[in-house]
């Protein structure tokens, strides 16, 4: 791992404020393969980054194929090219103005003092004035903190808007993690009751093949039995045609022959016949 770190490239990046030129290590994609970096490494090493500008075009972050921003932010590496880094300065010019409005109010207050002090033997009307100065470093001052509390609450507000926006896009995220899942399991539910709707066909099949056969088994063994009794009957008419012929034919079929006696005169005359009666 330490090896395929090492062989990422670096990408510069400039603070436009100091001209300080840092330099963060890229990191592989492990869907498309590209070097990319990381918007916290980007805030590791720049606190208050805002927005990275390349020349003058923006650089956005990458986003995916429904055009929303790949968690976690990440921009594209830029090789050979020095990226600015736009920090964010509205605290600071917050912190500046407050400063400005104190010291106005703090100096506002010496001069008030002083010209206390160097006219309090004139007429009653310099303590006016003195109170007049410092009504208006009043008014400065009153003037100046609801810009700097609307400045406040715009950053607050800035501030609550991009966290509701992480906070949709990592439910998004979840949301659409969860629907993966679900479909994944859902189309292996759908695989097995596939298998199992192919298994039932088979059996049917085989099953209907099965009953196609003994069906044929038992027409040849009807078929038989019929053909059986076919000729038994045949045979039984043939018994009845006989025996119903012996009843009506009244010749008999049996004789019996006899020589007939004849004496020894009649013999010698025909000794090659003989008589029967």
């Amino acid at each position: 791992m330490n090896n395929d770190s090492d062989k990422q490239p670096t990408q510069a990046f400039r603070d436009p404020s100091t001209l300080k030129v840092s330099n963060i290590q890229t990191v592989m994609d492990p869907k498309t393969g590209r070097s990319i970096i990381l918007w916290r490494h980007i805030q590791a090493a720049f606190e208050k980054a805002k927005a990275i500008w390349n020349g003058d075009s923006l650089v956005s972050f990458m986003i995916d194929e429904n055009l929303e921003e790949v968690i976690p932010w990440r921009i594209a590496y830029h090789p050979g090219v020095v990226l600015d880094v736009v920090m964010d300065t509205t605290e600071q010019i917050i912190s500046t103005g407050e400063a400005v409005c104190l010291s106005q109010i703090h100096s506002a207050g010496k001069e008030a003092s002083k010209d206390r002090d160097d006219r309090s033997n004139q007429t009653v009307t310099t303590p006016a004035i003195a109170d007049n100065t410092t009504n208006q470093s009043l008014i400065i001052y009153s003037k100046t903190i609801p810009e700097v509390s609307q400045s406040s609450s715009m950053l607050t507000h800035n501030s609550l808007h991009n966290n509701s926006l992480q906070t949709i896009m990592s439910g998004q995220f979840i949301i659409k993690q969860s629907i993966d899942q679900h479909f994944d399991r859902l189309q292996i539910e759908m695989d097995k009751n596939k298998q199992l709707q192919e298994q039932v066909q088979e059996l049917q099949q085989h099953t209907s093949q099965e009953l196609l056969k003994k069906q044929e088994e038992m027409l040849q063994m009807q078929q038989q039995a019929l053909d059986r009794l076919a000729n038994i009957q045949s045979s039984v008419q043939a018994v009845l045609t006989q025996t119903y012929e012996l009843h009506e034919y009244p010749i008999p079929r049996l004789f019996i022959v006899l020589p007939k006696t004849v004496g020894l005169r009649e013999k010698f005359k025909n000794l090659l016949s003989d008589q029967f009666r």
